[in-house]
This record gives structure tokens, C-alpha cells and sequence, in this order.
């Protein structure tokens, strides 16, 4: 295939209007040439499209397809693989430098980016049929789901499928809430929308539409998006003593939305822009783990005002604001946390002492002989890792030590440095069958330790062979152990050297001790299955194994199968907390479990 290269960034001037028609060009983003070994690439017809984009991951060498293109202007950008974050700051921006492409009816171009070891070849695709003959549209009506008024310039979109590739197609309605897609390529669709002031359609299961399927000349019309206003929180923080707090930070949390903001010079805050449903409101001032408490000598003394919640949770409804709900901060003492990170090796940099509270943490430099003292901490059960740059420019830590702060001090806080282990293993079965069923496997099941916990870092995975394994360099910490095949076997019990253990958390907080760990596995998971008569998505939640979604099936069923034994949490997507409901599945067992919206 002739090609031609350019030394600068190009952009095509004249359409590439024939399937024999070639050139390749050099792509630069932002004015920097790809030279990565992988790039995203997106095809945008639009400055919104591109902050948006619906990129793709390609290797060098590789060839990516766009079918079913409508007949318009498009640019093709393509970004390093290396410097991108999956959204563009400015996409008109971007937009503006890439390379335009002009597709008319029966085109079929190839384009190639070049640069370096980065060579990419992507087919723009019309398909070599008529738009007239060979599209498909879509007319309906956007409105306010409580209302019933119409919602203009509401972004609708049709999001879905063209032969086995992403398509994404888009309109806003008319003041009439009116919206009108055509040249649609034939697939399967599902109609969103999103407008300031209304809960995101996507985020909204209740309201949902099912797929739309679209054929060749089809045309269809009545299709009714119906768009839930958002709703509000209002309310007042005051300290301990009642006087108003000016600069807290509030956060409402819900199921499946937050929102946050700061209080003015009143304490007062308004929390918009919330999807219906329930949520605990938090204020707090902000403080980060520091020193001592203040030293005064005009009488008063430094006041600890802790994160507080308001009392219960608070409803929001559709298009209304819930207001008057106050949060008063409570007063706690200043308590102490403080010990000694051990066994520091030479050349360690920037030791830090972490404190994580679920997902979110701080921390504090180490003093020279590898103290640390923290106060200003708020009741609650904490996280403590020591956390340092090696020698080699590595990140390394120690294993986490569980405090819970109070209303006294800790004091002697040991976190200990352990060398990671190298641990052989093997693998025992629960039967026989399952054995001669692990024997077929080519490539035989992988062993796999993830870390447990939201702060936790690093894990480790191996390939078990005739039944050995070999888990190289883990780090000290706690684990889950789970086994990757398509049998749905997991590790019902482990035994580290003498030591015996029930379940599949394997705690290697002092390391191994050069131990080997056997794992005995097992085949007998159990399912649950029922109805759900509400269409949406189904979430079930356990304390170890994480969370998983899975649609309702036509006819308003549903089945999860391959169930390790242990408590679960289920219920719909948008449920808040108190709605699931809980269920143990036993070893085997099949539970039944209809499901109703609350």
C-alpha cells in the first residue's frame, strides 16, 4: 500500500472522497508527536465529542474500524497512551488542531498515524450504502418526569451498538422538549438524556428505557424520555457552644450520589443538584492529624469540634428542598496517637505515618530516631502504615495496625518493617472431582492475593502447576486468597505452616516466617435466583468478595450463580442502604429470593 509521510502536523484541506485514496501523516496532539507503544484514539464530530470521546486503546501496528458513519466533517485524534487521562480539559481546543476528515456517501477511507514505533491504521467506514436507504430515525419527547412539562435543550443521546462497535449518537430538544435523531446506524440502542437541573438518565434505574432496536429505514416516533428533577439540602452548622461555623465542609451521602459545599459567613449550606433518595449529611472543620493543643494563658483553651453527622437521614424528593437540617458539631478532647516505625532500611526517604479512614487518608512526617506523635484525630476506628521511598526510587510500606481513638490516649504504636516473602504452596481439593476437573486445565488455575482494604496496596499472583505455586516478593499486609479459572472454585481453608485457617484471608502481617501455605478448594458454591418485578440493575454486596451488578432479565428474573458461602447484601441499584436485604448462602445452597421495590 504506497503511503507519503509528512515532517509536520497536517490537516486535510480536501475530502478524502474515494476508497483507493491514501495518505499517512504524522498526528500531533497539542503539538507533541506520538512516540508511545500504545495511543487513545477517538473519532469526534464535535468539540464535545472530543472532551467526551469514546476512545479507543491501540497498540502500535494495529487497525481500528469506525462503521456506519453518517456523511459529515470529523476530526481523528489520536493521544500518547502515556500522557492521557481519559478526558480532555479543553476539547475545543484539541478539536481545533486535529485533522479534519470529510466522509460522503459510499466513501471508505484509510488513514494511517505515523510516528516513531507508533504506527496506527484506522478504516473510516460509511459502509458503501446510501444514507437514505440504509439509516434509521428516532423522534420523541424529553419532560420533566413530576410535571410533566416539556424540558428543552436536554442533551439526548442514543447510545448502543453498530455492528459489534460502540455508537453514540445525540441531539437537544427544541423548547417544546422535541428532539429528532436521523441517519442512525442500524443497531441497538438505549435512549439517554441529561440536563442541568434533572438527575442524569444513566444514574436514574427507575426511569430507565429498554434498548431500542433499530433496522434499516426505520423511523421511530412517541419516544418519551422522562427526565426527575433534582432536589436540595439546606441547613445551618453551628460549633459545640451554637455559634454559627464559617467555612465548614458539608457532604451528603447517598447510594448513588454525594454533593458538597462549603458554609458562609451565617453557617449556612445548600447542598443542590441531588438525585431522590436518602442521605446522611456530615460537616466538618477540615482538620488534618497536627500537634498538641494549643497553649494559652488568657483562661480559654483550644475547642476539638469533631466531624458530625446530622441525626438520621435525610429525604430528598424530586424538585423540592428538604430544609432546616442543622448539624451542630460535637465537642470531643484531644487525644494522643503516637509510637515508632521499626527496622527502617538504609537510604528510606520521605517516611511518612499514614492514617486512613476508609478510603480517604492523610499523614505525617517521622521525627529522626523514627517517632511520631498525631492529635486532632475525631472518634473512629483508623488505619496506620508507614509508608517510604527506597533507596532504588520504590514505594514501600508496612503492614496496617488497627487503632481505635477515643477518649484517652495510644501510646507505643509499633508499625514494624518485614521483609516481603517468597511462599511456595500447593493445592489440595475437596474431592476427587474437582481434582480430575483442575487436572484438564492446559494452563492449570492461578493463585491470587489482593490486598484487603480500601488503603491497602500491592498484591500478588502466581500460576499453580501439578498442583504447586510460587507467590514471589508479597508484601507484609492482609489478604484475600481467590483462585482465577472458569470452574467458580475458591479456598475454603489455608494452612500456613502449622498454623490452620478457615475462609480465604490469609494475614501476613509478620510475613510468612518462610512457611509454605496450602490451599484446599472447593466447587460448592451456592446461587440465588427470584423475581424482580421492578426493571433496574441488582447489586449484591458482601464484606470481602466486593459488589457486582447484573441486569434483570427479560420477564423480570434474575440468577447469580457461583456464590462462595458467606452473608451478602442485595437488592436494587438505587436502594438505599436500609432497603437491602441480607442473605446467607450456605455451602451448595440455592436460595430463592423475589425481590419488590421499597
Amino acid at each position: 500500500m504506497p503511503t507519503s509521510s509528512r515532517s509536520r502536523s497536517t490537516t486535510l484541506k480536501q475530502p478524502l472522497r474515494c476508497s483507493i485514496f491514501r495518505r499517512a501523516l504524522r498526528a500531533r496532539v497539542f503539538g507533541e508527536p506520538l512516540h508511545g507503544p500504545f495511543a487513545f484514539v477517538t473519532l469526534a464530530s464535535s468539540a464535545e465529542e472530543a472532551r467526551k470521546g469514546n476512545f479507543k486503546i491501540v497498540t502500535a501496528g494495529a487497525k481500528l474500524r469506525y462503521a456506519g458513519l453518517r456523511p459529515g466533517k470529523y476530526r481523528l485524534i489520536a493521544v500518547d497512551g502515556r500522557d492521557f487521562a481519559g478526558e480532555f480539559d479543553d476539547g475545543a481546543a484539541i478539536f481545533a488542531k486535529a485533522p479534519e476528515i470529510e466522509i460522503r456517501e459510499g466513501d471508505r477511507i484509510t488513514k494511517k498515524i505515523s510516528r516513531c514505533s507508533m504506527r496506527i491504521e484506522a478504516i473510516l467506514l460509511l459502509g458503501a450504502f446510501r444514507l437514505a436507504a440504509q439509516t434509521a430515525s428516532v423522534e420523541g419527547t424529553a419532560t420533566d418526569a413530576v410535571t410533566g412539562a416539556p424540558v428543552p435543550r436536554a442533551h439526548v443521546m442514543l447510545e448502543g451498538g453498530i455492528d459489534g462497535q460502540p455508537g453514540r449518537y445525540g441531539t437537544t430538544s427544541a423548547a417544546d422538549g422535541r428532539f429528532s435523531i436521523k441517519g442512525v446506524g442500524p443497531g441497538s440502542y438505549v435512549p439517554t438524556a441529561e440536563r442541568i437541573g434533572f438527575v442524569p438518565l444513566q444514574l436514574d434505574a427507575r426511569r430507565r428505557k429498554e434498548q431500542i432496536v433499530l433496522k434499516a429505514d426505520d423511523a421511530k416516533t412517541g419516544i418519551e424520555i422522562k427526565l426527575t428533577p433534582t432536589g436540595s439540602i439546606t441547613g445551618r452548622v453551628t460549633d459545640s457552644d451554637g455559634e454559627p461555623v464559617e467555612g465548614a465542609f458539608v457532604i451528603a451521602e447517598g447510594n448513588r450520589d454525594e454533593a458538597n459545599a462549603t458554609t458562609d459567613e451565617k453557617g449556612q449550606f445548600r447542598l443542590g443538584g441531588l438525585a431522590p433518595g436518602k442521605y446522611r449529611v456530615k460537616a466538618s472543620l477540615g482538620d488534618m492529624p497536627g500537634g498538641r493543643p494549643e497553649v494559652r494563658t488568657d483562661g480559654t483553651e483550644e475547642v476539638h469540634n469533631a466531624a458530625t453527622y446530622h441525626p438520621g437521614k435525610v429525604a430528598v424528593l424530586a424538585g423540592q428542598e428538604s430544609i432546616g437540617m442543622d448539624v451542630q458539631l460535637v465537642r470531643v478532647p484531644f487525644v494522643r496517637v503516637s509510637g515508632k516505625v521499626v527496622g527502617l532500611p538504609a537510604g528510606a526517604e520521605e517516611v511518612t505515618v499514614m492514617v486512613w479512614q476508609g478510603a480517604g487518608g492523610t499523614g505525617t512526617q517521622i521525627k529522626p530516631d523514627g517517632s511520631f506523635e498525631l492529635w486532632r484525630l475525631d472518634p473512629g476506628k483508623y488505619t496506620l502504615r508507614a509508608e517510604w521511598n527506597t533507596a532504588a526510587g520504590d514505594h514501600a510500606q508496612t503492614a496496617g495496625t488497627e487503632v481505635e481513638v477515643a477518649g484517652s490516649n495510644i501510646d507505643n504504636v509499633e508499625l514494624r518493617v518485614v521483609a516481603d516473602s517468597n511462599i511456595p504452596g500447593t493445592l489440595e481439593f475437596e474431592d476427587d472431582q474437582i481434582k480430575q476437573l483442575v487436572a484438564k486445565e492446559l494452563d492449570g488455575p492461578r493463585v491470587q492475593l489482593e490486598s484487603l482494604g480500601a488503603e491497602a496496596e500491592g498484591s500478588a499472583e502466581a500460576l499453580a502447576l501439578g498442583g504447586l505455586f510460587r507467590l514471589e516478593k508479597v508484601p507484609a499486609g492482609k489478604y484475600r486468597v481467590d483462585i482465577l479459572d472458569g470452574n467458580h472454585l475458591y479456598v475454603k481453608s489455608m494452612r500456613l505452616g502449622s498454623k490452620a485457617i478457615d475462609g480465604a484471608v490469609l494475614d501476613l502481617s509478620d510475613g510468612s516466617g518462610g512457611a509454605d501455605l496450602s490451599l484446599v478448594l472447593s466447587a460448592n458454591t451456592g446461587s440465588i435466583s427470584g423475581a424482580a418485578a421492578v426493571d433496574g440493575v441488582l447489586i449484591i454486596l458482601t464484606m470481602d468478595h466486593g459488589e457486582t451488578h447484573i441486569p434483570v432479565r427479560a420477564g423480570g428474573t434474575y440468577e447469580l450463580p457461583g456464590l462462595v458461602p458467606g452473608t451478602y447484601r442485595i437488592g436494587f441499584e438505587d436502594d438505599d442502604d436500609d432497603a437491602m436485604e441480607t442473605v446467607e448462602i450456605k455451602p451448595g445452597e440455592k436460595v430463592t429470593k423475589d425481590l419488590k421495590r421499597q
